[in-house]
């Protein structure tokens, strides 16, 4: 539809380790942009398969990627992730986040995790019992289908920002993030007014 060519198209199995042959598919296309539908680790260990190739993608982007790990490759200059959150503003300024920012970088440290930022998975677990506590507390109810209703009726400001349950799929409106490593941090760039 824009005109874009697709040089190359991998699907790889769950639980790959060994990524060599398809770092030298991906260094013979020799694209413009890399998209990786990676999961955790999978980004490191296929970046790591590129650079024995002397290979670095042009421009790349990983779906769900584990951020710490992805972030310290000093092949990640400039990739870009998906994200929901990250540290900055205006998602710091959300309710919730000044408490919870130091708090989870605090305990983070203390149990030696080597990323101590607070990113997508810490503030996705925090914002479902947040959910949880604001509908128990306005419904005063423990009944499953209260709790739905009642979140399928309201928008709560959570540390995402407004967030609804009325559209298909009980999802609200679209909150894809692009974030792009930028000095060793990730920064969110896309959608523009964020």
């Amino acid at each position: 539809k824009r005109g874009l060519a697709v040089p190359l198209y991998l699907e790889y199995e769950f639980g790959t380790r060994d990524y060599a042959s398809i770092a030298a598919r991906i260094k013979d296309a020799n694209a413009d942009f890399l998209w990786v539908g990676a999961l955790g680790l999978e980004g490191n260990q296929l970046l790591e398969a590129m650079k024995k190739l002397d290979y670095t993608p042009k421009l790349h982007f990983y779906l769900y990627p584990a951020p710490g790990p992805l972030l310290a490759s000093p092949d990640m200059r400039n990739a870009f992730a998906h994200s929901f959150f990250e540290d900055h503003p205006p998602f710091s300024t959300r309710p919730g986040v000044a408490k919870l920012s130091p708090a989870y970088r605090a305990r983070a440290v203390k149990a030696g995790l080597p990323y101590t930022n607070l990113d997508t998975q810490p503030v996705s677990t925090y914002n479902v019992f947040f959910l949880l506590t604001k509908a128990i507390e306005a419904t005063r109810s423990l009944d499953d289908k209260v709790l739905t209703d009642w979140l399928k009726k309201s928008t709560v400001d959570t540390v995402f920002g407004p967030m609804t349950f009325n559209g298909p799929n009980n999802h609200g409106p679209g909150r894809m993030l692009v974030k792009q490593n930028q000095g060793g941090r990730w920064l969110v760039v896309w959608p523009r007014e964020v």
